[in-house]
């Protein structure tokens, strides 16, 4: 599979984490989205980033081994999967933007280099988020 471009990306929504003043990181909501080839896949205004950074690192730590489902205290199903066959992430989610179709098939190191960055971008911009690990 070609190696198509893959993006996790975020905006904190600061007036709903705590004031402006970050205490804690256990609760930061922001946009995400993810983007397929410069197209929007997934996009969502109110993610627990905070929490998603957290479940993207535990799977980073098992070298992506087998899937990732992120599920959220926020809501009762699954808000996306990632299911690994070969070299392809398959991502699929009841949120899909709409006009896609899932699953979307994702070159897996493209994905794997995407969640890596997301945690990356996350932790510059909030370093003692690092402390919820």
């Amino acid at each position: 599979m070609e190696d198509i471009s893959c993006e996790i990306n975020y905006s904190i929504d600061y007036d709903a984490a705590y004031g402006t003043k970050l205490d804690t990181c256990l609760a930061i909501d922001g946009h995400l989205n993810v983007l397929v080839d410069d197209v929007a896949i997934f996009d969502e205004e109110s993610i627990c980033v905070s929490e998603l950074y957290v479940l993207f690192s535990k799977w980073i730590s098992t070298d992506f081994y087998g899937g990732f489902c992120y599920i959220s205290m926020e809501h009762d199903e699954p808000v996306f999967e990632i299911n690994i066959k070969g070299e392809v992430a398959e991502f699929e989610s009841i949120w899909i933007s709409k006009d896609v179709n899932s699953p979307i098939l994702i070159n897996k190191f493209s994905f794997f280099r995407a969640v890596s960055n997301f945690c990356q971008w996350l932790e510059k911009e909030l370093p003692d988020i690092k402390n919820l690990l």
